[in-house]
């Protein structure tokens, strides 16, 4: 860290050390006032090594800098980004290659795309997290260390209340308006205030539920020291809790009124929070999401998963041990397959071996086979091999041989002759020919089966259409889809489908409602505690920042638009919360 390519550090900063818990930006903030740097930029090359270093303040870039500025006082990149930022909560399902993505761009000058690759640019709960504090905590940090300072568990995305005061968190006004976006700030209460949504009466549900959310996220984040398993395991965890509440059928299929019903609770009992205000989804809209996290678990938003795990588990623990125990089933699994591999491995040298003048008992002996699997892999191949003397004769091999060749289930037969099962399937397996007239033979009643169930569910979902047949039997749907596509798609193209619009067009009227209640109990609140004085349109875009965006945008948001000129004419004097409901609506 030489003098022109890098600012020299205060010795009085260079002995900053880790408070409990402390982020990142927290630390920087600290030595941005010890430092007495002036200018903004200057600590942040100071401690990153870049203007824009220490940005954005939830997942800082420019972590080897910072470890080597303190001479490793602090610890490696690595330990820096898992203890003392909010990495941790956007890495609770993902890749090993994921991780290594992840530490990489924060390890270096600048962040660049990650953000953008994780896909919380598009999911819908924002990219960038609130900075938030405690009131409480505030007040004992300052009395204990003598500063307030932020918080890594604060921060994590989905939580609103101090564990350990149970208190509402507070979010900075300058850091959400974008204000002091490159700027360094410790928790102060005149920035500091509380969400529009939970300034308003939250009922004993709601308050239940968001306690138990933001547990359920701050333990799924500080558990999160390395990858925790296989995407496969946590679909398989997921799949084994919807079992457990009833979310599959005994069919296997998802039950879509239970998970309509199950999620979209879950998501009204956390609506007053900023990242699920705008989030009013219908059934159709939770159902398209669990299908969503049941594919991909790991990928987009955390808060995707969290709340589909959160519905069917106690606690993220319980969740990661059911995730283990899927991960060690998926690996008796795979050592199955291995095994059956090197069965076939073993196959093909004993057919090439069968070709010398040699009796099947000697060559079962020499690969250490069972004699009947010796029989069966060559009556696979079309060759015949000599019978045991067998009471399986006349009438009764007959009955079997044409019991089978029309499909019939072994264990039907076996109850019918009086055989047993085994006795029935190593004729099923000797007999030459026979099997594949018996596999042929199923796979046509299995056809018929599930064209019947399909032509089934379009009578039922007219005038719907495919895709809500398939909503209603997607195994019926699957297996057509596999084996018979052309059927499939004849029967379906001659079926009429109603007009539909864009499925990913906005519900303007919804957004506008929302925005609309989000704009009121903001202007609310602010002529209050400006007593009664008008309410500029910057103070409400500081509160409620989405205004940002939709200025433009107010001709389609007309309820919205009047709220903001009823904030700013002054007609919002101690409006009670049953006005601003009734107005919202």
């Amino acid at each position: 860290m030489g003098p022109r390519s890098q600012p020299q550090l205060l010795d009085s900063a260079r002995h900053l050390d880790w408070l409990p818990g402390e982020t990142v930006y927290s630390l920087a903030s600290r030595h941005h006032r010890l430092s007495g740097n002036l200018c903004p930029h200057r600590t942040a090359r100071q401690l990153f090594g870049h203007a824009r270093g220490g940005y954005p303040h939830d997942l800082p870039a420019g972590l080897d800098h910072l470890a080597a500025a303190f001479d490793g006082q602090l610890g490696d990149a690595r330990r820096i980004a898992l203890a003392h930022t909010i990495l941790p909560a956007f890495l609770v399902a993902r890749s090993e290659a994921d991780w290594a993505t992840a530490l990489s761009s924060m390890r270096s000058p600048r962040l660049g795309s990650l953000k953008a690759q994780f896909g919380l640019l598009a999911s819908g709960f924002g990219a960038i997290c609130e900075l938030k504090a405690c009131r409480g905590c505030i007040a004992e940090d300052t009395a204990q260390h003598g500063t307030a300072y932020w918080r890594v568990d604060h921060q994590m995305p989905g939580v609103w209340v101090c564990g350990r005061h149970q208190t509402w968190l507070l979010f900075s006004i300058s850091n959400r308006a974008r204000q002091g976006r490159f700027e360094w700030s410790l928790p102060e209460e005149s920035d500091l205030t509380l969400p529009a949504g939970l300034t308003s009466h939250v009922d004993e549900w709601q308050l239940a539920s968001i306690n138990r959310f933001s547990r359920f996220s701050q333990e799924s984040a500080a558990m999160a020291e390395k990858p925790a398993g296989s995407g496969e395991a946590f679909a398989g965890a997921l799949r084994r809790g919807m079992i457990r509440a009833g979310w599959i059928s005994t069919s296997g299929r998802l039950a879509t009124a239970a998970v309509g019903k199950g999620l979209k609770s879950a998501i009204t009992a956390l609506s007053a929070l900023p990242e699920w205000t705008a989030d009013t989804p219908s059934e159709a809209t939770c159902i398209s999401r669990v299908r969503s996290v049941l594919s991909e678990p790991g990928q987009g938003h955390p808060l995707k998963l969290l709340i589909v795990a959160s519905c069917l588990f106690e606690s993220w623990s319980d969740f990661l041990d059911e995730a283990k125990r899927e991960e060690t089933a998926t690996r008796r699994s795979e050592l199955a397959e291995e095994k059956r591999f090197r069965a076939q491995d073993i196959r093909g040298d004993f057919l090439k071996a069968a070709q010398r003048a040699a009796s099947v008992t000697e060559l079962a002996k020499e690969f250490n086979i069972a004699v009947r699997t010796a029989q069966t892999w060559l009556a696979d191949e079309g060759r015949s091999t000599p019978r045991r003397p067998s009471k399986i004769l006349g009438a009764a091999l007959l009955r079997l041989t044409q019991g089978l060749s029309a499909g019939a289930d072994p264990s039907s037969l076996a109850e019918e002759t009086g055989l047993s099962e085994s006795s029935v399937r190593r004729v099923l397996g000797t007999t030459v020919g026979l099997k594949g007239k018996w596999l042929d033979a199923k796979g046509r009643a299995l056809r018929q089966q599930n064209r019947a169930r399909w032509l089934a569910a379009l009578s039922v979902a007219a005038p719907g259409g495919p895709k809500l047949a398939r909503d209603l039997d997607p195994s019926a749907y699957a297996w057509l889809y596999r084996n018979d596509r052309e059927w499939l798609a004849k029967k379906n193209s001659h079926l009429r489908l109603p007009a539909s619009g864009n499925r990913r067009a906005l519900d303007w009227d919804a957004r506008d409602r929302a925005l609309c209640k989000a704009c009121r109990l903001a202007a609310n609140e602010l002529a209050t505690r400006n007593r009664g004085a008008r309410v500029a349109l910057v103070d409400l875009v500081r509160v409620v920042p989405d205004l940002r965006t939709k200025i433009c945008k107010l001709d389609r948001l007309p309820l919205t638009r009047s709220a903001i000129q009823d904030a700013v004419r002054g007609d919002v004097q101690q409006l009670p919360l049953e006005l601003v409901d009734a107005r919202a609506r």
